[in-house]
C-alpha cells in the first residue's frame, strides 16, 4: 500500500458567524433521526396540536397501555376518524414491529370499540423500510400474513386475555381492507412541523412567519388605547396650560402636540404587530418573548424615570424614549424585527398597562 502525505482539507463555502458559534446546522432530517424517544412524543405531540388540530374538527391524543393502538385520533365534521399510529426506532420499521399494532386495529374494530377509520397512518422518526412498503403498497398481502403471524405476535399481547383467531374474528381480518394504512414519510413530518410555532426552536433555522405590514391607526381612539392616550392628554395639558380631555381638541390648542400624539400612537400599534408576531411565531412558554422584551423595557424605563431630572411629564416621556431607542436588545429572539417604533411602542404598552406614569 502506497503511502503519500496527508493534505490539509480546503472547506468549500462561507463561513457563517453561526457556525462559529454554535458549528454547522444539522438538517432537520438528520436531527429527527436522532432524537430520543421522548423527543419524538414531544413532536408529535406539537405537530398533532397545531398542524393537524388546523386540518381535522377535534384531534385527541391518547398513547400508553389502554389506547387500543391508536396514539392519535383525528375526527372530521361527520364524526368519521383517521389514526396516526407513530413509533420510534433506531432503524427503518420492519413489518415486525407492525402486526400487533394491525392485530389491535382489527380486533377492536372487529369488537366496534371504535370505527374503522378511514386512513391508518404510520408516523415514525426513520421512515419504513422496504418490505413494509411493499406490504402497504400491497395491501391484500397484509391479510394473509396477518392471520400467519398472529398466534406469535397478537393472541396473547394485544390484551392480558388470551385472544384466539377463531372463525369470525378470522373471516373477518380476511375481508379487512387495509388499503387505509399509510405512512408517513419523515421529510413530510418536518414540512408539517415547520408550518407550527414549535419549528425554530426544535430545529432552529431561524423564523418561518414574516411580519406583516403595520397597521396604521384608527380615526377613532379603541377602549384598550384608553390608558395610554388619556396619560397623553395629561402630558399635553401639562405642556400647554389648558386641560386637554379630548384628543379631537389636541390641534384647536397645539398643530405639535396633535403631531406628537399621532405618532405616539403609531409607535402603540407598531409595538402591537411585534406582540402579534411573536404570538404567531413562537410557541406557548411560561414568559412570551415579547413579555420577556416588556419586562426589560419595564426595567429600563423605570430607571430611566428614577434618574430623570426634568419634572414634567413630557420631558419624562421623551427621555425614557431616548433611552429605549439606545438600546439593541440583542439577546431577544425578536431583535431582528425589533424598530425604533417599536422600542417607543413599549413605553406606551407600559403606560398603558399603569406600569409607568409620565405626570407625576
Amino acid at each position: 500500500m502506497k503511502e503519500t502525505a496527508i493534505k490539509k482539507p480546503v472547506l468549500k463555502g462561507r463561513l457563517s458567524t453561526n457556525e462559529i458559534l454554535g458549528g454547522q446546522v444539522i438538517p432537520a432530517l438528520d436531527r429527527l433521526r436522532i432524537i430520543s424517544e421522548d423527543e419524538f412524543e414531544d413532536l408529535v405531540v406539537e405537530w398533532a396540536s397545531e398542524y393537524l388540530a388546523s386540518k381535522y374538527s377535534k384531534v385527541m391524543r391518547l398513547g400508553g397501555s389502554g389506547d387500543k393502538g391508536r396514539d392519535i385520533i383525528c375526527y372530521y365534521d361527520d364524526n368519521k376518524i383517521d389514526i396516526f399510529q407513530c413509533k420510534h426506532y433506531g432503524q427503518t420499521l420492519a413489518p415486525s414491529s407492525m402486526w400487533l399494532e394491525f392485530g389491535k386495529l382489527c380486533y377492536y374494530t372487529f369488537n366496534e370499540d371504535y370505527q374503522i377509520p378511514k386512513n391508518y397512518v404510520i408516523v415514525t422518526s426513520r421512515g419504513i423500510g422496504q418490505k413494509l412498503s411493499d406490504f402497504i403498497d400491497n395491501p391484500q398481502n397484509i391479510n394473509e400474513e396477518l392471520i400467519k403471524q398472529w398466534n406469535e405476535k397478537c393472541q396473547n399481547k394485544i390484551t392480558s386475555s388470551e385472544i384466539k383467531l377463531n372463525a369470525k374474528l378470522k373471516a373477518y381480518i380476511k375481508s379487512f381492507d387495509f388499503s387505509i394504512v399509510s405512512a408517513k414519510p419523515p421529510i413530510s413530518l418536518i414540512e408539517e412541523h415547520k408550518k407550527t410555532t414549535y419549528y425554530p426552536t426544535r430545529f432552529g433555522g431561524g423564523l418561518i412567519k414574516y411580519r406583516n405590514l403595520i397597521p396604521k391607526p384608527t380615526k377613532s381612539i379603541h377602549r384598550r388605547e384608553l390608558n395610554y392616550t388619556n396619560q397623553l392628554l395629561e402630558i399635553y395639558s401639562e405642556k400647554s396650560g389648558t386641560t386637554i380631555t379630548d384628543y379631537k381638541s389636541i390641534s384647536k390648542i397645539d398643530l405639535d402636540l396633535k403631531q406628537h400624539f399621532e405618532n405616539e400612537r403609531e409607535a402603540f400599534y407598531c409595538a402591537e404587530s411585534l406582540d402579534r408576531f411573536s404570538r404567531d411565531n413562537f410557541a406557548d412558554r411560561d414568559i412570551s418573548p415579547f413579555e420577556e422584551l416588556k419586562e426589560e423595557s419595564k426595567s429600563l424605563v423605570k430607571t430611566s424615570l428614577t434618574l430623570c431630572s426634568h419634572p414634567d411629564g413630557y420631558r419624562r416621556l421623551e427621555s425614557s424614549k431616548l433611552e429605549m431607542m439606545r438600546q439593541q436588545f440583542s439577546s431577544s429572539p425578536l431583535h431582528k424585527e425589533i424598530k425604533n417604533y417599536d422600542k417607543i411602542g413599549m413605553c406606551h404598552y407600559l403606560a398603558n398597562e399603569n406600569i409607568v406614569r409620565w405626570v407625576k
